[in-house]
């Protein structure tokens, strides 16, 4: 039988659950491999194809991090990634416009430098290839922004990880809650996750075909349960589902 497309309904914000599950794989990222996120990567993809149409911009998100799999796995490192697909509040009035993608990654620490400078470089060189320009000069400078998390702010590693979280979950709803599974109450997500007034309300924003966030399977749920990690987290399940 031919394979059918699989449709997406355009949703305006991270799922809770999504939300939720990516919370849990930060904690186990942290606590239990010791491999913190220690870089972000932000691509806007209007700066390099502004005539392309939303779905395009959705299959360039796609590309992107296939790509960027396949240059860790060439290098022979394990691939540590949350990606957040999200539009800009700005450009919302226009629906063609402001798909960019967040993604948080690890660094192997023994050669950070070494490997943010080289990880820098095949990015820059792999979108002036995918997209034909001889300079990323071509584009505009936040086409692709590139930053180690210890240096984008001079905060202590508590700070730095929360202004992460606000970097990576800005786009979820706020009006959620969760239910603790310890006390059978519900609560905020915000209070429960550590999101206070972090989130944005759906009706002010574009919606957003196809998934939200998406991670690497060795930080999935199955990955999780299998080495037997409990995150502090891991207490609250989603107990009432905002309309998406």
């Amino acid at each position: 039988m031919p394979r059918t497309k699989r449709l997406y309904e355009p949703r305006s914000y991270l799922n809770t659950d999504q939300l939720l599950n990516a919370r849990k794989a930060d904690d186990f990222l942290v606590y239990h491999l010791n491999k913190p996120f220690n870089a972000t990567i932000t691509i806007v993809w209007k700066y390099i194809a502004p005539w392309s149409t939303t779905e395009e911009r959705n299959s360039y998100h796609k590309a992107f991090l296939q790509r960027l799999r396949s240059w860790y796995r060439d290098k022979g490192y394990d691939l540590y990634l949350i990606a957040v697909k999200e539009f800009s509040v700005s450009t919302r009035a226009d629906k063609n416009n402001g798909l960019h993608t967040h993604i948080a990654i690890h660094l192997p620490k023994q050669t950070f430098q070494e490997y943010f400078d080289e990880l820098n470089s095949y990015i820059q060189s792999m979108l002036m290839r995918w997209f034909k320009v001889e300079s990323l000069n071509f584009f505009d400078p936040r086409t692709c922004i590139i930053n180690q998390i210890d240096s984008m702010y001079n905060k202590t590693v508590e700070q730095n990880h929360d202004d992460l979280i606000t970097y990576l979950y800005k786009t979820y709803d706020p009006t959620a809650r969760l239910l603790d599974l310890t006390t059978n109450s519900t609560i905020t997500v915000n209070d429960a996750l550590g999101l206070t007034d972090r989130g944005k309300r759906a009706d002010n924003m574009t919606p957003i075909l196809g998934q939200r966030l998406s991670m690497t399977e060795n930080i999935n749920h199955l990955a999780r349960q299998q080495s037997g990690f409990t995150s502090k987290y891991d207490r609250y399940s989603v107990a009432m589902r905002a309309k998406q």
